[in-house]
């Protein structure tokens, strides 16, 4: 714990309008983060990241959801001890 994490993602051929949001749970439980949407000004692949430094012990998930979509597009897992 204490160490900044940075999760990276791409979003292929994105359209101006569209939208990217991250989620991110630990133990299964949903943690309350800030700034965690990003809008598309224009049509392009996007390479983004978000950091984070966890404060507690865990199993974390970071889920992508693109354009309000029910069912992530890309999931990520990683354990804090």
């Amino acid at each position: 714990t204490g160490d900044e994490v940075y999760i990276t993602y791409t979003a292929n051929k994105v359209k101006k309008g569209q939208y990217v949001d991250l989620k991110m749970f630990r133990d299964g439980t949903q943690i309350q983060l800030q700034d965690t949407q990003t809008s598309f000004e224009k049509d392009a692949t996007y390479y983004g990241y978000y950091s984070y430094k966890p404060t507690a012990k865990g199993a974390y998930k970071v889920e992508l959801y693109y354009n309000g979509e029910v069912a992530p597009s890309q999931t990520l897992t990683f354990n804090v001890k």
